[in-house]
């Protein structure tokens, strides 16, 4: 495995009504993706999930602030893959992440 893997951790919340929380493990070049989408988008940008929940980001770096990002090494991201992984798409994925 040639490719470099990120574990991209999301933690948001709106005050005391509710968290999101969610990761995904990608390639450096599927997170150069979703951060250019992101970037491109409309702010203020507005996730909604749920029946009527929703996060609102001001500005790019404001959501940036949310994510934490850390690199694998080949051995933790076949163990993500194992355990979170789908067999229909590359980027794994579990809770809330936000997306354009």
């Amino acid at each position: 495995m040639d490719n470099k893997y990120y574990l991209i951790v999301f933690k948001g919340s709106c005050a005391d009504q509710f968290d999101a929380e969610g990761f995904i493990v990608c390639t450096e070049a599927d997170w150069t993706n979703e951060k250019a989408k992101l970037q491109e988008a409309d702010y203020p940008f507005v996730w909604g999930f749920g029946t009527n929940q929703e996060l609102s980001f001001e500005s790019f770096d404001q959501l940036m602030e949310k994510y934490t990002v850390k690199e694998l090494d080949q051995l933790v991201y076949l163990a993500m893959k194992y355990l979170f992984g789908n067999k229909y798409s590359r980027i794994i994925s579990f809770g809330l992440f936000p997306s354009v």
